[in-house]
């Protein structure tokens, strides 16, 4: 039904084809009508072509124009969609003539030719315009619509601003944003003051009280510009009133080397530099006034030699004019040099170390005596002041023992040497003096150890000295390096062999009490068998092996290095062998060792009773065991019996002993009866001569025909 109306309306509208005013063929249109005309459309002209199908829709006044207004001549077909295109190769709508460019979008808007966006930062201006740029019209600056060769250069819209006014006369600069600025509003925006006014551009930035001053009643006085920069040119009357000039202080013109532009005072005059060359220190830097050393404004010739300024400072007594020999600049005040080592006393012969160094002058140089004054410590610290607490006891040249760094600090007394002779050692060396020396008495003080530790000999208890006969001469028990008094029972310090019994080993580090029993020492048993079996039953085998322990033991230790020798009485048994390796209680079950024999067969009739090749006891092998055994054979196999009676050669060495012995060992036939015992070969032959005239025993198929 839908194609047979498109067909209807088809050829209803054909005929007004040919009636249409717009060539459709020559653009070629399609002949399908219904995309631009509707058949219920009374009037052909009505159409309802959609351009948003093409490459270019229409936009804002667009929409409004006539289709020939852009497709002149029925050109449908190839035209192009830039701006440029119709608003200037056809129409020359650009005023300004391509000057700014063929992108007419960049400035216009398709709502309308007059609404623009140009944005004069961007290419081909490169120009931001701010201030009253940014409202003044185009032509205002471009005449004619002219950009092309357009100056950013003030001076070239401005020529006619900057002669109206004395710029030129006072030779201000044609650079007109040194002193305008482009974002004012107003050209007389600024009004050449020094807030609007970038004094920095000149090279001469304006700081301090220059940033408040006037600039023609000031510095550019009747409109002077440009003005010098040097500190003189304006500055050069204060600088005579003030009496810098070459007839008074002769200092240089160079203002800023002393003054500063927040103000003329107060000013930085640096004493140490040129044209004084003198440091001020101390007292002289705290001197306010310079007319004070620089009477009358003078500074040319003044002297530095201290006594010029100071020769009324010198009291009576002082030592001539060289003031720094004492004194330094940097003292706080005249005085100052009793208090730090400032006068070198080296040059005197007695150079000032440690503590000397404070102390005040008056306390060596009493009532100002400088001359001849002692150097020897002992007028000081003794005839003077009376120092010494031991009162010369210990000798009275004081710098034996103490030093300049302080009187009690880093004493260097040496007991060992005279006039005490007495090495501290121990505890001795941790004592205070006093301790031995009460009131600081030193001279007949006893050196003996009873002098002082007579209460320590007759308070000790364990042991107690007295009732055991101590001597009193300490040091056979103790020494001086113990650390306490104790110290003689924690370690050999005892000389035990004037007692003539001397301390070897383990009898070393034993308590004196294990063998001095009940604080006894006097008549202690010296031999070893009181005290390891009467005291204390040490020995297991109960004496059996004899009572002087000496003899196995020493006193390395009851287990160590025993050296006991079972070849000797009572044993009289030398042990090789296997027997060498056996523990004692092998063969000593019990400890018991007497009555234990010395014949094989007492410990190894079990070994007879079992040996199998060859069997001991089928065989009747003797008890005697050392007949084939020996005693250093590391094993019971290694036995050999002596088979001297008939020796072995060739292969009788090789054959076990029951392939001959086979019937017993005893009556054994010699080479003589070989035939009628092992070899019965002989019945083959023909003659029963015995075997060994032609056989021998080292090979039996060597017999000789």
């Amino acid at each position: 039904m839908n194609r047979c109306v498109l067909l209807l309306a088809c050829c209803l509208l054909l005929p007004h084809l040919a009636e249409a005013k717009l060539d459709h063929k020559g653009p070629g249109f399609p002949t399908d009508c219904t995309l631009c005309h509707d058949p219920a459309d009374p009037d052909w002209s009505h159409t309802a072509f959609v351009h948003d199908t093409t490459r270019f829709p229409l936009e804002g006044g667009h929409r409004a124009l006539d289709c020939e207004q852009c497709h002149t001549g029925s050109q449908f077909a190839g035209l192009g969609a830039d701006c440029a295109g119709c608003h200037w190769d056809r129409s020359h709508d650009d005023v300004w003539k391509l000057q700014i460019g063929r992108d007419c979008g960049r400035c216009h808007q398709p709502t309308g030719w007059q609404e623009t966006r140009w944005n004069h930062d961007d290419e081909p201006a490169h120009y931001p315009l701010a201030g009253k740029h940014a409202t003044a019209a185009c032509l205002t600056c471009h005449p004619n619509y002219q950009t092309r060769d357009a100056s950013a250069a003030c001076i070239t819209c401005h020529q006619r601003d900057y002669g109206r006014t004395d710029h030129a006369k006072v030779g201000f600069s044609t650079t007109c944003d040194v002193c305008h600025d482009v974002a004012a509003t107003d050209w007389r925006a600024t009004g050449f003051d020094h807030h609007a006014f970038d004094h920095d551009r000149t090279g001469f930035s304006l700081h301090g009280r220059h940033a408040s001053l006037d600039c023609q009643t000031a510095c550019h006085q009747n409109g002077q510009v440009p003005t010098a920069t040097d500190c003189a040119s304006c500055h050069r009357a204060a600088w005579q009133t003030s009496r810098h000039d070459g007839a008074h202080l002769n200092l240089p013109t160079t203002c800023a080397s002393c003054h500063t532009e927040s103000g003329w005072q107060p000013a930085t005059w640096r004493h140490d530099d040129p044209p004084a060359n003198f440091r001020l220190d101390g007292a002289h830097a705290a001197v306010a006034a310079c007319a004070t050393c620089h009477t009358g404004s003078v500074t040319q010739g003044a002297s530095r030699a201290c006594e010029s300024c100071h020769a009324q400072d010198e009291p009576a007594g002082h030592f001539g004019t060289p003031c720094a020999s004492c004194h330094t600049a940097a003292d706080p005040n005249w005085q100052a040099a009793d208090l730090g080592p400032n006068f070198d006393h080296t040059p005197t012969g007695f150079p000032l170390t440690g503590l000397h160094q404070t102390v005040a002058c008056g306390s060596c140089h009493t009532g100002g005596q400088y001359a001849g004054t002692p150097t020897d410590c002992f007028t000081c610290h003794w005839t003077r002041s009376q120092d010494d607490l031991w009162r010369l006891q210990i000798g009275s040249p004081c710098g034996s023992c103490h030093s300049t760094a302080g009187w009690d600090m880093n004493v260097s007394w040496h007991h060992d040497q005279p006039p005490a002779s007495f090495p501290l050692q121990g505890v001795h060396a941790t004592q205070p003096c006093l301790s031995c020396h009460p009131n600081h008495q030193a001279q007949g003080t006893s050196t003996p150890c009873d002098g002082c530790h007579h209460a320590d000999y007759t308070g000790a208890a364990n042991p107690n000295h007295q009732s055991s006969g101590f001597s009193t001469d300490c040091v056979q028990c103790h020494t001086a390096a113990d650390p306490n008094w104790q110290a003689a029972d924690l370690g050999p310090n005892f000389d035990h062999t004037p007692t003539g019994f001397p301390l070897t080993g383990l009898h070393q580090t034993v308590a004196c009490g294990s063998c001095h029993t009940g604080g006894q020492y006097a008549g202690t048993p010296t031999d070893c068998f009181t005290c390891h079996w009467t005291r204390s039953q040490d020995d297991l085998w109960r004496l059996q092996i004899g009572s002087p322990c000496g003899s196995c033991h020493s006193t390395a230790g009851w287990d160590m290095n025993v050296s006991w020798h079972h070849d000797q009485p009572p044993a009289s048994f030398p042990l090789q062998g296997v027997h060498a390796t056996q523990p004692c209680l092998s063969c000593h079950p019990n400890h018991q060792a007497q009555g234990t024999t010395a014949d094989c067969w007492g410990c190894h009739a079990s070994a007879y009773n079992t040996a199998r090749d060859p069997n001991h006891v089928q065989l009747s092998f003797n008890h005697d065991c050392s007949g084939c055994h020996q005693a250093r054979d590391p094993d019971w196999s290694r036995g050999v019996i002596d088979h001297s009676f008939y020796v072995l050669y060739g292969p009788h060495q090789t054959l076990t002993c029951l392939e001959c012995h086979a019937s017993g060992y005893q009556n054994m036939p010699r080479s003589s009866t070989c035939q009628r015992s092992c070899h019965d070969e002989w019945k083959d032959h023909k003659e029963p001569d015995p075997c060994y005239r032609c056989h021998n025993t080292r090979n039996w198929g060597d017999a000789d025909d």
